[in-house]
């Protein structure tokens, strides 16, 4: 009978666990959230004066700023929260983007737990992968504007419906 050719041991390529995938992918996001707000610290766009001046004038007191059908209302109130630190200049508008980071961080922080439990490393690239792109563009974390905000509203929302209909 003819010998068995040797058998190679089959190599194996160590991949981290999921968990750890995901985290890794989630810190490296914020990183990058946190560079984005901390090299943009000194932009203020157009609408980002508006807000401001909102902020400011609730700070004096003056709530009915609130009352009209074009800014929102929330992030006015957040920046005059958050400006009271420190609101002279340029001091200000650090602040703003400090905010935006927050908010940010806080929604790679939403999406990570809701990938996690669900271990999906695929989806948790995706997720990320897709709010940096995004970040970069309309809802830009460089720019003082509530968009970040709301969609941090939206996917604590939809998060709610998929929980209340049973999807993990």
């Amino acid at each position: 009978p003819a010998a068995a050719a040797p058998t190679q041991p089959a190599r194996s390529i160590w991949r981290p666990p999921a968990p750890l995938t995901i985290d890794i992918a989630a810190g490296v996001t914020i990183l990058l959230c946190i560079a984005l707000a901390w090299f943009s610290r000194g932009n203020l766009n157009v609408d980002g004066v508006s807000y401001l001046d909102l902020a400011g004038r609730i700070r004096a007191g003056d709530w009915s700023a609130l009352v009209q059908g074009y800014w929102s209302p929330l992030y006015p109130v957040l920046l005059a929260l958050v400006l009271a630190v420190g609101s002279s200049g340029s001091a200000a508008i650090a602040i703003a983007h400090a905010l935006n980071a927050a908010i940010a961080i806080t929604l790679v922080v939403v999406l990570w737990r809701w990938v996690r439990q669900r271990g999906d490393v695929g989806l948790a690239l995706f997720a990320f992968t897709a709010f940096l792109v995004a970040s970069a563009r309309t809802p830009r974390i460089d720019a003082v504007t509530p968009d970040l905000l709301l969609i941090l509203v939206l996917v604590l929302m939809g998060l709610e419906l998929m929980r209340a209909q049973g999807w993990r």
